[in-house]
């Protein structure tokens, strides 16, 4: 059986960009980037896309081993049909028969091909956006961006050179993802890898959510932070940092009175060059027991945790013992 693993795409019908010296997008590891025909259809506001014969190269897990392979794909004359509405000087896209679009400014509204940025607002009965402020901050980051051209319909994220340059680990979104886990949420969705550790957050937003949530925060640094919840003095640590571009490897400890639980996690740009030295152990998406004898196609960015189940049990433990 063929498994498909492509990572990294902000959502599943996203493909994989290149980069120029101010911005980086996620990896494209294809042979064809322009495999993609696009056309547009702007008497009926109707984008449709469909594939050219391309080939794309692999790494395939098979049996415990790692080999790289090209595949050939022929055309595909099926379309598929996304409807736009123009808004004033806003881009709405109901993505493949989404009943709520998503909202894009910054493109020509006379001439849609472009570039258009994800103003992050939806509109159920009300108008509900991310305040200008935070909007700010996070474009100092990353932006969403949408292209539409003859060959490329994708939305993707954008990364800034600040988003590299940023080190403090305690301003990010994995914080507040630790203290919802350490709350008592254990099957919480957004705590799965330390990807989070790299997406900045406001410090003000982080405040808020210690005050309003009973945290106090004993002492702090840009690696470590040590606070009290639930009467409980713990103890976050970033115990390692390495980064190249969108490639990571990273591990923290959290740890309380006795009690220390530990992760490791390594993220990975697939190549043709480092496809057969890559290894199995922790693969995100991969179950050896269940895997095993099934062909894993892997392709773009890829996550490798260290024994992620034994961390969940550990700090799910900790969280349950005795108060200070």
């Amino acid at each position: 059986m063929k498994k498909f693993l492509i990572c990294s795409g902000i959502f599943a019908f996203t493909f994989f960009g290149c980069s120029d010296e101010s911005k980086i997008t996620s990896p494209d590891t294809s042979e064809s980037k322009n495999y993609h025909q696009v056309k547009v259809d702007k008497e009926n506001h109707i984008i449709t896309t469909s594939i050219k014969a391309h080939t794309t190269g692999y790494c395939v897990l098979y049996k415990g081993s790692f080999n790289w392979n090209e595949f050939f794909f022929d055309t595909n004359p099926e379309e598929d049909s996304t409807r736009y509405e123009i808004r004033g000087d806003t881009l709405a896209v109901y993505y493949y028969g989404w009943s709520d679009p998503l909202y894009y400014i910054g493109g020509s509204t006379d001439n849609i091909y472009g570039e258009w940025n994800n103003i992050e607002c939806s509109y159920i009965k009300e108008w509900n956006c991310i305040s200008d402020e935070d909007r700010k901050f996070k474009e100092q980051y990353y932006k969403t961006v949408l292209t539409i051209s003859e060959n490329k319909f994708k939305e993707e994220r954008v990364y800034m050179p600040a988003y590299f340059t940023y080190d403090d680990y305690m301003n990010t979104q994995f914080i507040t993802d630790l203290y919802v886990h350490l709350e008592g949420d254990v099957n919480f969705i957004g705590f799965t890898t330390l990807y989070t550790l790299f997406i900045p957050e406001q410090e003000s937003d982080i405040k808020e959510y210690e005050k309003s949530h009973g945290i106090e925060v004993l002492e702090t640094s840009k690696l470590a932070k040590t606070f009290k919840l639930n009467g409980k003095t713990i103890k976050f640590e970033v115990t390692k940092i390495e980064r190249d571009s969108l490639d990571y490897s990273a591990a923290f400890q959290v740890s309380s009175g006795d009690k220390v639980c530990t992760l490791q996690e390594n993220q990975v740009s697939i190549t043709k060059e480092n496809c057969s030295g890559l290894s199995s152990e922790g693969l995100l998406g991969y179950d050896k027991n269940r895997d095993f004898n099934d062909s894993l196609y892997l392709n773009g960015l890829v996550t490798m945790t260290k024994d992620v189940n034994e961390f969940r049990k550990c700090i799910t433990e900790l969280a349950a013992t005795d108060n200070d």
